[in-house]
Order: structure tokens, then C-alpha cells, then sequence
């Protein structure tokens, strides 16, 4: 009898966790993809201008980003430093956002990109960005972007 109270007190102690993890309201829900809309934006803008300082604010220090450039790129300040030698660099990119799921601590937005590059060309890409709630802020956390085959 004692094992199944513990058990019973046990399985109600995760329901609940799990349930106040889910427990948003519709309300709360639009609000925060809302919030991740303007990220999205903030970052292609703040990307384009070489804002470093918008970045750094923006992305994670622990950054991981899956580029088309086929390399796996570590950190913010790896990414800023490609920037600042012109390694990648674009004049544009329009992000369309199709697909943007959210938890309290997560997001994850898909869709496809749009790129203007620096000689003019078009660059068509699938996207994946996960964002993170880190220390009350939402930091692009990991990244994955490739260019679609023509």
C-alpha cells in the first residue's frame, strides 16, 4: 500500500510538472510566435547591416548553425568573425516563414529564404532556426540553412 501511494504521489508530481509546461493559453501562444516573427526579422536585418552588437544579442554565444556553406559553424564569435571577412555576406534575404511551433522555453521556425548575394544572384534556401529561452532571453540557438537544388 505505502509503494502504491508513493507511486500514485509520483505519477500526480509529473502529470502536473507536465501540464504547467503545456499550460499556455492560445493568448500567451500568438503573443510569443509574435515575439519570434520579430526575431526572425531582427536577425536577417541586423545580419545584412553587420549589426554585430544586434547579434550578439540575438544570437547565442553557443550558436551552432548547419550553413551552405557546408561547414558546421560553433559560435557567435565564429559566425561575426566569417562576417567580418566577408565569408558570407549577402545584400539581402528575404525569410518566409511557413512552419513556427512554440513551447515556454522553445521555437522552432522553418520555411524558406530568399538571398541576395553580394554579385547579384539569387540563392533559394530551406531554413530551420530553434530558438531557446535563455536566462529570460530568446537566443537563436542552432540553425541549419541549404541552398535548394535547382
Amino acid at each position: 500500500m505505502k509503494k502504491q501511494l508513493i507511486l500514485l504521489i509520483l505519477f500526480f508530481g509529473i502529470f502536473q510538472s507536465n501540464a504547467q509546461k503545456t499550460s499556455q493559453s492560445p493568448a500567451d501562444i500568438d503573443q510569443l510566435k509574435e515575439k519570434i516573427r520579430e526575431m526572425e526579422k531582427r536577425e536577417t536585418t541586423s545580419f545584412i547591416a553587420q549589426d554585430y552588437v544586434a547579434l550578439n544579442k540575438i544570437w547565442a554565444n553557443d550558436i551552432v548553425v548547419n550553413s551552405p556553406i557546408n561547414r558546421i559553424n560553433k559560435s557567435s564569435n565564429l559566425l561575426t568573425k566569417l562576417l567580418k571577412e566577408g565569408i558570407i555576406k549577402h545584400k539581402a534575404i528575404i525569410r518566409n516563414i511557413e512552419e513556427l511551433n512554440v513551447t515556454e522555453t522553445m521555437a522552432i521556425s522553418m520555411g524558406n529564404e530568399i538571398v541576395t548575394n553580394m554579385d547579384d544572384t539569387i540563392t533559394n534556401r530551406r531554413y530551420t532556426n530553434i530558438w531557446l529561452l535563455k536566462d529570460g532571453n530568446w537566443r537563436l540557438s542552432f540553425r541549419h540553412a541549404n541552398v535548394v537544388c535547382k
